[in-house]
């Protein structure tokens, strides 16, 4: 019985490992995000707005410190956010409207090319590469299978 038990826990830890996964299951993956985003655009999630309240000390312009309960003022401008599985940036298109916004570069990472498509199409995407030599700040989209490899720009 132990012996059979150690098997079947052998196959099942096999079953599940990242390294057993096969490049036509990332392939698939893919393909059924694409035929979402070319049926639903950018139409089906609404941008987050409210990331600046909900996590005031991860995204905020100004943050109150828990020890004091004082208003401290993030003034560093040379952070850099990489969103993991942005779609078409519901997320991070909104720290683009904010000129004050802590992130210099903001890198959007999915695995579907139709939605990094559509998030560089997005004027406010557009605008900030356009003004990047005014506002120093940058933004990417970069169509990538974590599961296989982080885009180079996006290591360390």
């Amino acid at each position: 019985d132990q012996v059979q038990a150690e098997a079947l826990l052998q196959t099942h830890t096999e079953k599940c490992s990242i390294s057993v996964l096969d490049q036509q299951s990332n392939e698939e993956d893919g393909t059924a995000w694409n035929q979402f985003y070319r049926d639903h655009g950018t139409r089906f999630f609404k941008d987050r707005h409210y990331l600046e309240k909900a996590f005031p000390n991860e995204f905020a312009i100004t943050a109150t410190t828990a020890a004091t309960n004082d208003s401290v003022r993030n003034t560093n401008k040379n952070k850099t956010l990489v969103e993991i599985g942005c779609g078409v940036g519901n997320a991070i298109l909104p720290f683009l409207e904010d000129s004050s916004s802590p992130w210099k570069t903001i890198h959007g990472l999915d695995i579907s090319k139709e939605a990094i498509h559509l998030l560089q199409q997005d004027a406010r995407f557009v605008q900030c590469n356009v003004d990047t030599a005014n506002s120093g700040r940058a933004v990417h989209g970069h169509v990538s299978d974590i599961s296989v490899a982080l885009p180079k720009p996006c290591r360390g």
